[in-house]
């Protein structure tokens, strides 16, 4: 079983949190899309297997399990690499830190995902909660209630296109909230857009998996993960 332990990636400064310490990402799997094209490496994850093969892809991988003390906090960074894509709308990229648990499928994870945002759209980060029965990236469906918007705003951004992104995740514990910072870059370090906001009612503080999602209108054909970091520490009052 392939390890993914790299080199981190800021997009945004985490202000006063700490990464003291990294684990590993390992059982990568293709719940949706083509998974005999699913490579990993030490170095690097790709994926795709021509044109549009990766529209309504999702894509996971299994961390040790890591609860969230208060005051600890755990974050993904990473770079993606996309093939294929001409013009993507609102909400077709999404990515997020899960607890899946003892789930044999995508659905009923707990956890956040954050969606792309766009020229007409914002992007909106949603919590995942007890008695949702969709994949880890949907919006709506069966249990559409115990899937809530946390953070929505007015702020849109550049579509993606074919290129190189660098994402991160922040999930910081203070008592019982958790607060939830997102960020998506170009490779330059130019921001695509952020989110930042604070969950009062988490439904867990524990956490075993990352995920990711493409959805219909954006068809990539292509993609590569690399200098993918998850790392745990302490974070600022």
């Amino acid at each position: 079983m392939r390890k993914i332990l790299l080199v981190a990636v800021a997009v945004f400064s985490a202000g006063t949190v700490l990464f003291p310490a990294t684990v590993p990402v390992t059982g990568w799997k293709a719940w949706a899309g083509p998974a005999d094209s699913l490579k990993v490496s030490a170095t690097a994850v790709n994926w795709g297997a021509g044109p549009d093969s990766l529209a309504n892809a999702l894509l996971s991988g299994c961390l040790p399990a890591i609860a969230l003390a208060d005051g600890e906090s755990l974050a993904v960074s990473g770079v993606l690499t996309l093939g294929g894509v001409d013009k993507a709308p609102s909400h077709q990229f999404r990515f997020g830190i899960f607890q899946r648990g003892k789930n044999d499928s995508p659905n009923g994870w707990l956890g956040y995902v954050s969606t792309s945002a766009s020229p007409e759209e914002p992007g909106f980060i949603l919590a995942r909660a007890p008695g949702n029965k969709i994949a880890f990236q949907g919006a709506g469906g069966p249990g559409e209630a115990a899937t809530r918007n946390i953070f929505s705003s007015k702020l849109t951004s550049r579509p993606l296109r074919s290129g190189v992104y660098k994402f991160q995740m922040i999930l910081a514990r203070a008592d019982r909230s958790l607060r939830v910072k997102v960020g998506l870059a170009e490779e330059s370090g130019t921001p695509l857009y952020t989110q930042e906001t604070v969950d009062t009612e988490p439904a867990t503080f524990t956490f075993d998996q990352v995920g990711f999602s493409f959805g219909p209108v954006i068809a990539v054909d292509s993609l590569v993960f690399q200098q993918m970091k998850v790392e745990t520490g302490t974070a600022g009052r």
